[in-house]
């Protein structure tokens, strides 16, 4: 099984990862995978939206909070409309990543 087989393994058998976290995870990840696995990434959040299936604002900031409450990223908000919200994947516990 490569990395990323491991490592979706190991989101799915987190209890507090729901489907969402996933799709938003997902969706982050191929941003960061496209970006050569360089921290962070520059994220805007309509797309993030979008592309994970998540319709409402406030699931998408809980989720985001909640993974990095959960240390699978680092999360840094912008506050401003044009500003750049910034991710930054952590390693597992067990080293993937």
């Amino acid at each position: 099984m490569n990395n990323l087989g491991i490592l979706f393994k190991h989101l799915a058998t987190d209890e507090r990862i729901k489907m969402p976290h996933l799709c938003l995870y997902a969706v982050l990840y191929q941003y960061w995978e496209q970006g050569h696995f360089i921290n962070p990434i520059v994220v805007k959040r309509k797309e993030l939206m979008l592309l994970s299936k998540i319709n409402a604002k406030t699931t998408y900031h809980k989720c985001l909070r909640e993974l990095e409450r959960y240390s699978y990223i680092i999360y840094k908000p912008s506050y401003h409309p044009t500003g750049k919200t910034e991710v930054y994947f952590l390693p597992l516990h067990n080293g993937i990543l």
